[in-house]
């Protein structure tokens, strides 16, 4: 199917290209995913799936707070069970090391926490806005 539609090589999904963090590369397989995809889908429907993910993603570590939970710790349970599922999947998709691929989300996700609690307090200090 002919759209017409021009779009960047990170639009067709093929950013994975770029070497050994995402497990590794063979060129000449890497020059065939150029080609164009013969199912035709748009890019509208990667976005799609990809938003949907990202709200399901967000939505799980509030899940304990309408039962009721009393800590933080529920949440966390959660957030931390969804982390290594998802790395667990992407391993697998991947063909990278399942357990180097669980650490990676992990100290990723620790790090984006550290930095975010640090913006909020930096705010705190700074304008006395608490967050």
């Amino acid at each position: 199917m002919e759209t017409g539609v021009v779009t960047s090589r990170i639009g067709l999904g093929t950013w994975a290209i770029g070497g050994w963090m995402w497990g590794g590369t063979d060129d000449a397989e890497s020059g065939e995913s150029l080609s164009p995809n013969e199912a035709g889908d748009p890019p509208i429907a990667s976005a799609l799936v990809l938003g949907a993910s990202y709200f399901a993603g967000a939505l799980v570590p509030v899940l304990p707070v309408p039962a009721r939970a009393r800590t933080a710790l529920p949440s966390l349970a959660a957030a931390g069970s969804l982390i290594v599922v998802v790395s667990v999947i992407l391993a697998f998709l991947s063909g990278m090391e399942m357990k180097r691929r669980v650490v990676t989300n992990l100290v990723i996700i620790a790090a984006a926490v550290g930095i975010t609690f640090a913006i909020g307090l930096v705010t705190k200090l700074l304008w006395g806005v608490s967050v």
